[in-house]
């Protein structure tokens, strides 16, 4: 139905942050024909238990900057915009970050 990677640290887009300060959202995919169900929602809960559950008071990822509807899912549940960053691609990334 779908899928994350969780990592506890990520260079690539947040190097000032050191490793199991934070966790990190990765590739979070959910099958079309289920979209729009909540199994996004159920994976960033996931992703936000396991954060509380270690003692880690954030969680954070990265998505395109023009994938408007993908980043109004991260904003309605809970995700500030905390800037932008260019990606090895010369895409303009939003980053993201949850606290407690």
């Amino acid at each position: 139905m779908g899928c994350m990677a969780i990592t506890d640290l990520d260079t690539k887009y947040w190097p000032e942050i050191s490793k199991e300060k934070s966790l990190y959202i990765h590739k979070l995919a959910v099958k079309r024909v289920i979209a729009g169900k909540g199994v996004s929602k159920e994976l960033i809960n996931f992703a936000q238990n396991l954060s509380l559950k270690n003692g880690i008071n954030s969680l954070r990822l990265d998505c395109n900057l023009q994938r408007n509807k993908l980043r109004m899912l991260y904003e309605n549940e809970g995700f500030i915009y905390a800037g932008k960053k260019k990606s090895k691609n010369n895409y303009d990334m939003a980053l993201y970050v949850w606290h407690i």
